[in-house]
Parts: C-alpha cells; structure tokens; sequence
C-alpha cells in the first residue's frame, strides 16, 4: 500500500504534536499566589521600638530591617529605605556591592579628606602623617591575613580585629627592635580607632546602608606613677653631668683617682664614657631643659616640643620677662575639613624657678646665635625639633641610667598635678594652671594625694561647726529627743542669763547682748539681793 506524500506529512505532523504535549507536562506551571496581592517595600513605624516616638522599620522586602531612625523622622527614614532598595537591587544585578569595596579605597579617601594641607598647624600635619602610618599598617596586616584580592569591607570582622591587637602587643615598641618592651594595648586602639573612624566617614559620605564591623579593645587602667623631687634631681644628674646610678646599691658609681697636682687620691662620682660624645653631651642638656619644663609646667609633650622663644601663629612659646607660658599658638586653623577642631590651650604663669632658668636659656642661645626665627626651647643635638616619639626615647635613654626604665613623659603631667593637689591648690586651680578638665583632675588625679582631703576631715572632726538641728528637726513641730526651736531658745536664754549672757529680741532675729551684774565685795554681807535659791532664781 503506497503512502501519497500528503498521509506523510499528516504522520509527523500528529507525532511532533505528541512530543511537543509530552514537553508541556513535564515543565510545571507557574504556582497561581491566592489571596491579596504583595504590598511593596515601604515604611512603618514600629510602636514597640524606640520608646515613645517608636523606630522606623523597612517591611516588605523580606524580613523587617529596623533603619535605626525614630518614628518622628519619616523623612529621613523614606530616604534611607530607598537607598537600602536601591543598593539591595544593584548588588543583585552585580551593579555595585558595598561589601565589596576594597578597604584601601576607603583608607585613601578618607587620607584625601583630612589632609590639613598648608592651612594646617604643626600638631595637625603630624598628627595626619601619624595617623597615615597607622592605617597603613591596620591594612597591610589585614591583607596579608585575607590573602589574594585584598581586604574588602565585608572581610572586616571583630574576629580580624581581635586578631590584630593579640599580633601588635607582641612587636617590640622600638622601631629597630632594641629592648624588651613591646607596644601596649593603648597602641591598638589608636590604630584600630582611625581604622573605623575612616570607614564610618566612608559610610555616611556614600550614603551606604551597611554598618561598621570594627572591634575596638577597652581602655587600659590609666598609669598612676608620679615622680618625686628626688627621682627628678637623678634625671638631671644623669643629663647635666652625665653620672650613672647603680640600681644594686641604689647609689652613684663611684670611681678613685689621683689627682696629678697634689698626688692624693680622690673618690668622686663616676662619668659615662659616653658622655664625652659632643653630640650626646648636647643631647643630654637639651634633655634637662624638657625635664624641668615638663616638671615645672605639666605641659603635654605634643606642646612642648613646639615651645619656641618668640610669639608665633602656629607655636606656642615661653616669654622669661613676663613670666608666662602659652602652649598653642596665636591661630590655630582656617581648615574647614577638619572634623575636630582643635581647642586653644590655655596660658600659665612661669614658676619662679623656671622662669630665672628660662632667662639663662635663652641668654645661651643667643650667644651662639641661635635666636634666629622660631627656635625651639629644647630640641635635638642637630638643632631639629623633637617630636613625641624622639622625647620618648630621648627620655627612656636618660631614664635608663638611674633606675628608672619604665619612665613615660606623661609622668611629670602626672607629678604636677600631683604636686599641686598635695600643697593644698584647689581642683579648679589645678586644671587651669595644667590646662586640664576639672573633671579629669577629679577622677583621674585626685585620689592620688589624700593629703588635699585634710580640710574636710578637719571641719568633720570639729564639733562647733555642726549644727545642733537638721532640717528634719526643724521642721518637726517636737523634735525626736529634742527640745523644739522654741524651748531651745528659752534654754539658751537661761543659760547665758547664768553665764553673763542674755538674748533680747530684736525683730525676727535674736541679738546676744551682755547683761551686767554688780559684783560682791568681799567685806559686803549678804543679804537678799544676791542670794540665790535652791530653785534656782534670786530671791
């Protein structure tokens, strides 16, 4: 039986249908959503959140995301949930994720933005280059910890931060790691402290909607080491004639000579060979400047190596005729990109041994023609000024040779304050004279010298000052145990009646007024007039 080639085409055509069928089975249809349909993404006010004005949260898309910002500002919650949507969506796409952001991008705009440039004062350019240094050591640490691509801000975890600061209390605190002493926790805070600070700034400028995964240590409990006269008398010993203290005898080497004139033998205190260096030499007499300025001012290192001779803009100075100290300069900063603008510190008189050296200083300086511009009060042996890494380590060297390893800069603030308190200065003289908070003098310094509690003690422990009545007596109408003001006043009139003594009311108040009593003599009888009763009155 022949097939016409119209039956053929029939014949697929009914099995292409079969198959296209048999596909249409197979691939389900869409599920059909009943009921209301989905409402978008929006705002509500969430009234069990945020107290009385409630929080804004972002429904719809998901779960409920709290926007942290209360009920009362709708506005900005509408603004921030759409740039949540909008980033949402983007970073689906692949557009544009903010997790993704290198933390190099966000370290080197945030550098970019606070750069004091030429309007700067000293203290800000060096504290911008100090911060630079730091950020790039949080993100070179955190790179070589994240490995290949480099560290994003979504790597950023308190895990990595935890990471961070066990890894730099172990690096040695000197650059060239000489000694054993190694950088403390205060130093990881620092770092860590510009590393968020540099990606909130990031945060708020792109308007993202994603929060910072920092983790910064706790505050270190504050050092409470102050030093004495003594210990401050070793230092200028060591700077001034350059002799080494023997921490076993606790005690200055010592050394025997022959004197070449007379031929006895001398003992005498023995100098470090070191010391006939000129440029050591200079080193510690510069040293001794800081030591006393530092002292006898309780000026901030940071202030103090910028101390110069002549009135400046940007400086602070020493004026040795007036006697005064001023720790910033005349103008601090016309940068309006600062976030924090610096506060003028304030200016102290010179304490009058201070203030005699200071003169002899100066006088030295311009002998060898150094009162040229802005020079430094104390400085280094090449004539450059100290910053406060080289005073620290100029100081822990000095330190070093009289037993006295641990010492910081921060101590003669610390010895100042402590100082004054213990001769009886007031807090609020304290602070002013430091350039301090009272606060800070309260809760930081105060408990250091119980001797400034001596007033207090002894208005307690004297009893005329204490009142025989409280408030809660008096305004009883019969004091507890008490008589009450009215008999009490009768009281005291009997008794001073007795003892010479009389009240006489004179308006609201009572006035003590000295009654006169005609003496006996002693030839004159008694009689009736000056007879006293057993009662107690005269008859």
């Amino acid at each position: 039986m022949t097939t016409t080639y119209a039956e053929l085409m029939a014949k697929l055509a009914f099995a292409g249908g079969n198959q296209i069928l048999l596909k249409a089975v197979e691939v389900a249809p869409p599920k059909v959503r009943r009921g209301r349909p989905r409402k978008p993404p929006r705002v509500v006010i969430r009234k069990d959140r945020g107290g009385e004005r409630g929080m804004a949260y972002l429904a719809g898309d998901g779960p409920k995301r709290s926007l942290g910002i209360t009920g009362d500002n709708l506005a900005a919650a509408e603004v921030s949930a759409t740039v949540s949507r909008i980033t949402a969506e983007a970073a689906a796409l692949g557009i544009y994720a903010p997790a993704q952001v290198p933390l190099k991008v966000v370290f080197e705009e945030y550098k970019k933005s606070t750069n004091p440039g030429h309007k700067g004062t000293v203290d800000q350019v060096r504290d911008h280059e100090q911060m630079k240094r730091r950020l790039d050591r949080v993100l070179s640490k955190f790179d070589e910890w994240v490995g290949a691509g480099g560290t994003k801000i979504g790597d950023v975890k308190p895990r990595l931060c935890r990471m961070y600061d066990e890894w730099l209390q172990t690096q040695p605190a000197h650059p060239r790691g000489k000694g054993k002493r190694t950088l403390t926790v205060g130093s990881s805070r620092m770092d860590l402290g510009f590393a968020r600070a540099a990606l909130n700034w990031y945060i708020f400028d792109q308007a993202l909607s994603i929060t910072s995964k920092f983790w910064i240590p706790l505050r270190p409990e504050p050092r409470q080491n102050w030093l004495t006269r003594r210990q401050i008398a070793r230092l200028l010993w060591v700077c001034c004639r350059g002799y080494t203290w023997d921490n076993l005898s606790k005690s200055w080497v010592t050394e025997v000579v022959v004197d070449p004139t007379s031929g006895q033998t001398i003992k005498r205190r023995k100098v470090s060979e070191d010391f006939q260096d000129p440029g050591i030499r200079e080193s510690f007499r510069q040293a001794a400047r800081a030591v006393l300025v530092l002292y006898y001012t309780g000026t901030r290192s940071t202030k103090a190596c910028n101390l110069v001779w002549d009135e400046s803009r940007y400086k602070g100075w020493i004026d040795p005729d007036r006697g005064l100290i001023k720790r910033s300069g005349v103008l601090l900063s016309n940068n309006s990109n600062s976030k924090r603008k610096p506060k003028p510190a304030g200016t102290a008189i010179l304490p009058a041994a201070l203030r005699h050296l200071a003169r002899l200083w100066r006088k030295q300086d311009a002998k060898v023609g150094l009162l040229v511009g802005n020079t430094h009060v104390f400085r280094k042996a090449d004539g450059s000024a100290h910053d406060a890494g080289s005073l620290l380590r100029l100081m822990k060297q000095v330190g070093s040779r009289c037993d006295l390893e641990d010492l910081i800069v921060h101590e003669f603030r610390h010895s100042t304050v402590t100082n004054c308190l213990r001769a009886g200065c007031s807090i609020s003289d304290t602070a002013a004279f430091v350039d301090m908070s009272e606060e800070m003098v309260r809760t930081t310094y105060g408990h250091l010298a119980e001797e400034a509690t001596l007033a207090g003690a002894l208005a307690m422990g004297d009893r005329k000052h204490q009142p025989r009545f409280s408030s809660r007596d008096l305004a009883a109408d019969k004091p507890r145990n008490l008589l009450t003001p009215a008999e009490a006043m009768a009281s005291r009139t009997r008794i001073g009646q007795r003892g010479g003594l009389a009240f006489f009311d004179e308006g609201p108040t009572p006035a003590l007024m000295p009654v006169r009593r005609r003496r006996r003599k002693p030839e004159e009888p008694l009689s009736s007039s000056n007879c006293i009763t057993e009662t107690g009155c005269s008859a």
